[in-house]
């Protein structure tokens, strides 16, 4: 089975939750998950962020809905890493 190891994220949040318990809830979403994230810009209402995540098998739909469930939004997916681990070559 194929599995989502790392991902790289341009997110767009409010300003509120601030970042280290936006960060904490995501990391919350899955036992192991390590979340990384970055202030890109800020202005008065919202901030532009990248957000690294890693762990061994991130469930990329659970992390899109905690994302708007703060109030942000996922831009763009920069980066992936899967890790195909089932032995098989195809």
């Amino acid at each position: 089975m194929a599995r989502i190891t790392q991902l790289l994220l341009d997110i767009l949040k409010p300003r509120h939750p601030p970042l280290p318990e936006f960060t904490r809830q995501l990391a919350e979403l899955q036992a192991g998950l390590r979340v990384t994230a970055e202030v890109v810009e800020i202005d008065d209402r919202t901030e532009t962020l990248t957000v690294f995540c890693e762990g061994e098998d991130i469930d990329l739909e659970g992390i899109t809905e905690a994302i708007s469930g703060m109030g942000g939004s996922l831009h763009s997916i920069d980066k992936v890493q899967v890790l195909n681990d089932n032995g098989k070559h195809g």
